[in-house]
């Protein structure tokens, strides 16, 4: 895993994650909006990924970095006082976004270095896309026609993916991959204990 050591250590790597805060973004309960970190004098971008850095080395994440405000946004249908009627939105702190998405801008050019990822799989990765997908849609279609042969798709939408999601099952499932360097708990204290507060309801005038 010295690969991703490096990938970490590689101050390109840091830049890039930072250049991928999106702008014009509501920030968390530190106040700080992305376009504010983006245009810190470089010294204290420095100070800032070596404290990354020392995140990465001893796996610990700071618990007020995990804190997050969440906004309830109304979908425009069902009963106001329906909680299910609400979209909910996390505004999380600057610092912790840029601590993330350096992780997985790290994971994700592992998983594409080493290939691991299935050339099915399309979702958030760069060159691939929707229409590649239809093509490979198209062509198992035509496939079967070719050969008289049934096919069967399966259609699924999982209502609150994320928070129904087994996370303790989910960090067995990468495991394997950080046995050698010991970075799992890394992963795991990037979630535990997070808190969400303020809670607000946008609704509708």
């Amino acid at each position: 895993m010295t690969w991703l050591h490096s990938s970490i250590l590689d101050s390109c790597n840091f830049q890039e994650s930072q250049k991928l805060l999106t702008n014009n973004k509501a920030p968390g309960p530190d106040g700080i909006n992305n376009e504010l970190l983006k245009a810190i004098p470089l010294e204290y971008q420095q100070t800032i990924h070596k404290l990354l850095i020392i995140m990465w080395a001893t796996g610990i994440t700071p618990k007020n970095w995990k804190a997050s405000e969440t906004i309830l946004i109304y979908k425009e249908k069902g009963p106001e006082t329906d909680v299910a009627s609400y979209r909910s939105i996390g505004l999380a702190n600057t610092l912790y976004k840029l601590w993330t998405r350096l992780i997985t801008n790290t994971l994700y050019k592992n998983a594409e270095v080493n290939s691991l990822l299935s050339n099915m799989q399309a979702g958030f990765r760069k060159k691939h896309d929707t229409v590649q997908q239809l093509q490979n849609v198209l062509t198992t279609l035509e496939d079967a026609k070719l050969y008289k042969q049934g096919i069967y798709a399966l259609f699924v939408d999982f209502t609150s993916a994320f928070n129904t999601t087994d996370h303790d099952k989910l960090l067995l499932c990468l495991a394997w991959d950080f046995h050698r360097c010991s970075k799992k708990h890394l992963l795991s204290s990037t979630h535990q204990d997070q808190a969400a507060f303020g809670l607000h309801g946008r609704h509708p005038s």
